[in-house]
């Protein structure tokens, strides 16, 4: 990848993947003096925030974090239009241009685009947002439940987790029904609607409905599957995976004995109807005596 980036910033950018003297290797692979690179790329790449996690060259971090804050901005702008919309829901009259740039001044704000990105940040808080565009105007309060009404469903098609969006460690995946925490200054944070962790939320923090709109695109989720002790059982049960079309992105041994083993493992899933497969499939293989979805 260090190598890509030294080449041009957009070789690096757009790079999926690498051959080295021939094989392929992935990206945080150690070159040696001699050695032969073929960089391959792809024009619907972009970088990846881990992707500074490993890179070497202050060339590259700076490519990285460069490109990662742009786009941060432009999906906290996309965000943040969406609950801009909401929050004028609320007002009596329609808003007009001039009450926006009026509230724009109001509010020390240099453009509507710096007035998006605060609201999805939630560096400012809505009953300011309402007060700068209709001052002392009538409006409906706030909700600070997870149930919206119909048409107020967020959609958080397009942003990338980790950027404009945090997943919670419940690992929603698309087909869940998920809610998010504003949270003041973070970011919204997004779990599903059953996660134990939204008894413990702050009380500060605001509930958002959120949806996964279309083309939602890959996640990970957590499973636990405990299966015999017997030869080939793992090999087993990640084949049956595979052939489901999910890819394991980790797995781990939480328990074990002479009998039994339970494996954890962290598999990327297009939907849930995906991942309910899976599960049902494990559960019916020979010498699986379970198989769960894991909540973080």
């Amino acid at each position: 990848m260090d190598f890509a980036y030294a080449v041009h910033s957009q070789l690096g950018d757009t790079c999926v993947g690498a051959k080295v003297n021939g094989m392929v290797v992935p990206l945080r692979f150690k070159l040696a003096n001699g050695d032969q690179v073929e960089i391959q790329r792809s024009k619907a790449q972009q970088p990846d925030p881990m992707w500074e996690a490993f890179a070497v060259s202050g060339k590259a971090r700076a490519a990285i974090r460069r490109h990662v804050r742009a786009r941060e901005r432009e999906e906290q702008a996309a965000l943040g239009a969406s609950m801009f919309e909401a929050l004028a829901a609320r007002l009596s009259t329609p808003l007009s241009d001039e009450a926006v740039a009026a509230a724009l001044k109001r509010l020390k704000l240099p453009d509507r685009a710096a007035l998006l990105v605060a609201i999805a940040k939630g560096a400012i808080e809505d009953d300011a947002v309402l007060d700068a565009l209709v001052p002392g105007g009538p409006r409906s309060k706030a909700r600070r439940s997870p149930v919206a009404a119909k048409g107020d469903v967020i959609s958080i098609r397009g942003l990338t987790p980790g950027v404009a969006v945090h997943l919670g460690r419940c690992g929603p995946v698309p087909g869940d029904r998920i809610v998010g925490l504003r949270k003041p200054g973070v970011g919204i944070e997004v779990h599903v609607i059953d996660c134990p962790r939204l008894a413990d939320a702050d009380e500060r923090d605001e509930w958002l409905d959120l949806g996964w709109g279309v083309d939602a695109e890959t996640h990970t989720a957590r499973i636990a599957a405990t299966v015999a002790n017997k030869p080939g059982a793992l090999a087993a049960m990640t084949a049956l995976i595979a052939r489901e079309g999910a890819n394991i992105v980790n797995v781990a041994t939480r328990d074990r004995d002479r009998t039994h083993h339970t494996y954890v493992l962290d598999i990327e899933v297009e939907n849930l109807a995906q991942l309910m497969g899976i599960l049902a499939g494990l559960r019916d293989a020979p010498g699986v005596l379970a198989a769960e979805r894991e909540r973080g």
